[in-house]
């Protein structure tokens, strides 16, 4: 499933993920529509680091291919601060379609 947004193809997590995790990019951008996670063009890692410092705190999302390399952009989104988490939403640990992230508050 796609959906486009400003302009941006997005596809769902689920449909995608396996074959992101093989290219060479790092970092994609992110969006969060009706409780589902949707990948859109990749980023560069300062492009990501950017997204994430971005005022626009609904649309800053950012999905990386490894906890390691989302944790990198988080340090520096946070200015090397130590980022919080990863955690995942409260009770889903092992449910389809919740992530580990880490919160820029």
């Amino acid at each position: 499933m796609a959906v486009v947004i400003a302009g941006v193809t997005y596809t769902a997590v689920k449909e995608v993920s396996s074959k992101l995790k093989k290219q060479k990019h790092k970092h994609y951008m992110a969006m969060l529509t009706k409780g589902d996670l949707y990948i859109g063009n990749s980023l560069s890692k300062t492009q990501a680091v950017s997204r994430l410092k971005s005022s626009d705190k609904k649309n800053n999302n950012v999905w990386s291919v490894s906890y390691t390399d989302a944790g990198t952009i988080a340090r520096e989104a946070r200015k090397n601060k130590t980022p919080i988490g990863p955690e995942r939403d409260k009770g889903k640990s092992s449910a389809e379609g919740y992530y580990h992230h880490f919160p820029l508050i």
